[in-house]
Order: C-alpha cells, then structure tokens, then sequence
C-alpha cells in the first residue's frame, strides 16, 4: 500500500469491518527479503494520513517498527503504540557494507 488514495482506502475498509486496532508497518520485519530493515516502509506524510484516517474513525493505530527511523516517525505522527521496538540503528563505523545493526534498549 502506497499513496494518499491507498491509504484511505485500506483505513476505510478496516473501519467498515469493525476491526479493534489498525496495525501498520512502519517498516517490515527483520527477515523480509529485498528490503531496508533501516529505512521507515512510509513517507511521514502517508504514516500521519493513516493516523489520522484511523482515529477520525475511532480507531487506536499501532505501528510495527524495529529501526530507530520507523519508530522516531510514529512517535512523530502519534501513534497509540509501538510493537517491538528494537530501535535499530545502523553503525557506519562497523566493517562491512553499511555497518551492522545495533539495538537501543532502555
């Protein structure tokens, strides 16, 4: 899902089935293939679009985010909660291309 549009859409379509929370991916999970486990799944704007859609319609919004990017925006855009929360970060003075993940617990 991408796009004001698509986004609406989709919020319109959980909304209609009476779901209890919206669950986005504010970036994919740590095992998806072809992907930057670094680098937020959505524009700031699409992610506070969708926040707002969903609370407009009475609905609490979560936000899957491990990298430190993903959950710092959906902080941003007032979420109601964050699952996992690793807070990656990407070391650049590690060896290696890019560096190595690093996680923040606190």
């Amino acid at each position: 899902m991408s796009g004001a549009s698509e986004i609406v859409a989709a919020e319109r379509e959980r909304a209609e089935r009476h779901v209890d929370v919206v669950k986005v991916m504010a970036r994919g999970g740590m095992m998806t293939a072809g992907t930057d486990v670094f680098v937020p799944q959505f524009s700031i704007e699409e992610l506070r679009l969708l926040v707002e859609q969903s609370h407009a319609a009475g609905l609490p919004v979560t936000a899957h985010a491990h990298a430190a990017a993903a959950v710092d925006q959906a902080v941003a855009v007032g979420v109601d909660g964050i699952e996992h929360a690793t807070y990656l970060v990407r070391l650049a003075d590690r060896p290696g291309p890019g560096g190595r993940p690093a996680t923040c617990h606190g």
